[in-house]
């Protein structure tokens, strides 16, 4: 006589009710390795993105789309924006003299010495040279 009963597995002769049982230790176990696996990633991008500000000591050069650079010391970092210390940047000189490094904090409206930087606006990042002239003068006119 033939099997009509679909849930009944003809080899063991146990229904399909048993191969369920096991199905939730695995599928558990699987998305537990799934969660570890996405935080550590998670883990790895936030340390991966906070690089700019592990030296202090360092003068960066950061050079926006527009042409616009801004020289200092980053102090802080998210994911949208960059802030640097004892900002500076260049102003265009008459033609004799080329460029005058300016410290932002000096306009006519008085800002702090501190820029924020939104980081859509950033073309690259350099860090400079303790031989640099912009960070010699950065540093002389302390």
């Amino acid at each position: 006589m033939e099997n009509t009963n679909p849930m009944l597995n003809p080899e063991t002769g146990k229904t399909a009710s048993c191969c369920r049982k096991r199905f939730w230790p695995c599928f558990i176990f699987l998305l537990v390795i799934i969660i570890v696996i996405l935080i550590g990633i998670s883990i790895y991008l936030t340390s991966q993105a906070s690089s700019l500000v592990g030296n202090t000591r360092s003068y960066k050069a950061v050079f926006l789309t527009s042409g616009q650079a801004y020289f200092g010391k980053v102090v802080s970092e998210t994911k949208k924006t960059i802030v640097l210390r004892e900002a500076h940047y260049l102003q265009a000189a008459n033609e004799n003299e080329g460029y005058n490094l300016m410290a932002v904090g000096s306009e006519i409206y008085g800002p702090t010495n501190e820029v924020r930087i939104n980081k859509d606006q950033v073309a690259f990042i350099e860090t400079l040279s303790s031989t640099s002239e912009v960070a010699k003068k950065i540093q002389g006119g302390k």
